[in-house]
């Protein structure tokens, strides 16, 4: 189901609610005389057919026409809870505005078919328990859950806990594990050898402190990239920064302070760019000349600079749309999540003038 129903969706909705309710029982009416009956037309009223049969609700056969499943799937296994919670751990939600984009644009979408988004930051224990299955409140258990850039331990007890869930962000190798992120190592890749054709030979990747099992991938796969480059050398260090303000400024004034040009930087989207551009200004630092940024999964608004800098965006319609049809299906079908999705990311470089 897409983000705006179509009328044959909405159709379907409307004939499983009197089928439940037992008002349309059989014998249905054939098809022609059934969408006279409805005042639709019959191409409508068959698309809708085949969505309840899809559901477990109908029985479609050539011959035979339409029959009721004896056993609807969805009448049993569909939740009447419409609450997705995002489960996070140790995120600064401030600083994440690239999630906060995504959510807030997540939960315009889900209000409209009846939903509620929620985030929620949990610590070691309580994520135990909702990880483990072992939630006190048994009505939780029936919550979609989006476990946002959890770190490996909890990711692999989920398959196991009973709950419906997909993981955000980067996905640990577990076949069981239903997800949706961003192909973040091939951004890294390409950015890095963006920064070398250009001319830089001494790079750094600038990241966050985090749990998630995907900082450590992105940085093996800068400093791989950097190995791999066939006119060496080509020196690539890493710089993870505390999610603590002062932490982060101290941390981004020494690197300036001890900055050896000229140089590439590498910087993921929740270091604060315009801290790291004016931090290099006050040291009289020429960009792009004497330093040259790129930011990865950035969304537009935060990498407004001058001079204009090269970024790598989440195609946020996109991800939103692939994870909210996820969440409408099992609305819809009960059935738990199955979505293995990693989305390219869009690179945008400035225009010459």
């Amino acid at each position: 189901m897409g983000l705006f129903p179509s009328r044959a969706e909405h159709l379907s909705t409307h004939l499983r609610e009197r089928i439940l309710a037992q008002e349309w029982t059989e014998p249905f009416p054939n098809i022609l005389e059934w969408s006279r009956q409805l005042g639709i037309g019959k191409n409508t009223l068959s698309t809708a057919l085949h969505v309840l049969k899809k559901q477990g609700f109908l029985e479609i056969e050539r011959r035979q026409g339409v029959r009721l499943k004896r056993k609807p799937k969805v009448l049993v296994s569909a939740p009447t809870n419409r609450l997705v919670r995002i489960i996070c751990y140790g995120v600064d939600l401030t600083g994440e505005s690239t999630f906060i984009q995504w959510a807030r644009h997540l939960s315009v979408v889900l209000q409209k078919k009846g939903g509620q988004l929620r985030i929620e930051r949990h610590s070691d224990e309580h994520l135990r328990e909702i990880c483990g299955g072992s939630l006190k409140d048994p009505l939780q258990g029936k919550d979609l859950l989006l476990p946002l850039s959890l770190p490996a331990k909890y990711q692999r007890m989920l398959p196991a806990s009973g709950q419906p869930f997909i993981c955000v962000g980067t996905p640990i190798k577990e076949p069981n594990l239903s997800y949706i992120g961003a192909d973040l190592p091939a951004a890294i890749r390409h950015a890095t050898h963006t920064l070398i054709r250009r001319g830089f030979h001494k790079l750094t990747f600038i990241l966050s402190e985090s749990h998630s099992p995907g900082t450590d991938e992105m940085e093996e796969t800068f400093m791989k990239t950097c190995r791999e480059w066939t006119r060496q050398p080509i020196q690539g260090r890493v710089l993870r920064v505390g999610l603590r303000d002062q932490e982060e400024r101290q941390t981004l004034k020494r690197l300036a302070e001890r900055l050896s040009i000229p140089h590439g930087l590498l910087i993921m989207s929740h270091i604060p760019l315009g801290l790291i551009a004016t931090t290099l200004m006050r040291r009289n630092i020429q960009l792009p000349t004497q330093a040259d940024l790129i930011v990865v999964a950035s969304p537009p608004d935060t990498v407004r600079i001058d001079p204009p800098i090269t970024h790598y965006s989440i195609p946020m319609d996109l991800f939103v749309k692939t994870l909210s049809n996820a969440i409408f299906d099992f609305w819809e079908t009960g059935k738990p999540p199955v979505l293995k999705k990693l989305l390219p990311l869009t690179m945008v470089s400035p225009q010459k003038n």
